[in-house]
């Protein structure tokens, strides 16, 4: 559906079977009036309205001060100034972040982004500046190309994860992790690189789990070692010392076992 405004009342309409004029334009003309499309769409007095699929949410001057859209349209510095934002278009400010009006979706610099554009062999593109073409916003990238942001689609790009950790959490390009030798149990940090043989290996996104899995494993007297020998020597037994002498029994011998190991 088309919006027109009127060139001397500024009421916006949208077209429809009738256009019912607002009480400011009522009283313009002087009394109810009502107006067919018809008329509207071909007449002097009216103006087709540009329907806008982005908007500007953010600016940035050269001093780094960055400048917010606010619910009312216009835009503040830490909420104690506002400015409208044509006042703003003049100003030596750079574009930082855009909002699609469809699904309120925002898109800023240094986004990485996909459309659906095949010819292109690049997993993404880099925004590295917006700023207006023929009055329409459009956005340049970091591989060096130029587009108008209502030939495309945009999409946040969503990389597939290279790993599935150990603990549970998706490892994803530039991500750090930690790795943990099955056998030898050394440790390595903050890897970012492949792990080379992932059958040796396992891998943790946090560093509590990765410790905590030593605790629980190393070939030392670890916890469940302890827990294996709590299990048994509590069970019921025909004399009470004789439990607790089994469970010293076991403690020294999986320690001489791993010892000699």
């Amino acid at each position: 559906m088309k919006k027109y405004k009127h060139k001397k009342t500024d009421i916006i309409k949208k077209t429809g079977d009738v256009v019912e004029f607002a009480p400011k334009l009522n009283k313009y003309f002087g009394h109810e009036i009502k107006i067919s499309p018809q008329i509207v769409e071909n007449s002097n007095d009216w103006e087709l309205v540009k329907e806008e699929k982005y908007i500007v949410v953010r600016y940035k001057d050269s001093a780094g001060n960055e400048y917010y859209r606010k619910g009312n349209g216009k835009f503040t510095i830490n909420l104690q100034y506002e400015y409208e934002e044509d006042k703003l278009i003049n100003r030596d400010l750079s574009i930082q972040t855009i909002r699609r009006l469809s699904d309120d979706v925002n898109f800023s610099v240094g986004d990485k982004v996909v459309w659906d554009w095949k010819d292109s062999a690049l997993p993404y593109f880099t925004i590295n500046k917006f700023f207006y073409n023929e009055n329409e916003l459009s956005f340049g990238t970091k591989q060096g190309s130029d587009f108008k942001l209502s030939k495309m689609l945009l999409s946040h790009y969503k990389p597939l994860p290279k790993y599935r950790s150990d603990d549970g959490y998706n490892i994803y390009e530039d991500d750090e992790f930690h790795i943990v030798h099955k056998d030898k149990f050394s440790v390595i940090e903050g890897c970012k690189y492949p792990v080379s043989d992932s059958n040796l290996w396992l891998i943790f996104k946090r560093k509590d789990k990765l410790d905590e899995y030593i605790w629980l494993n190393k070939p030392c007297l670890s916890i469940n070692d302890v827990g294996k020998v709590y299990v048994t020597a509590n069970r019921k037994n025909p004399r009470r010392d004789s439990g607790w002498e089994k469970q010293t029994e076991q403690l020294i011998n999986i320690v001489m076992k791993k010892i000699n190991k």
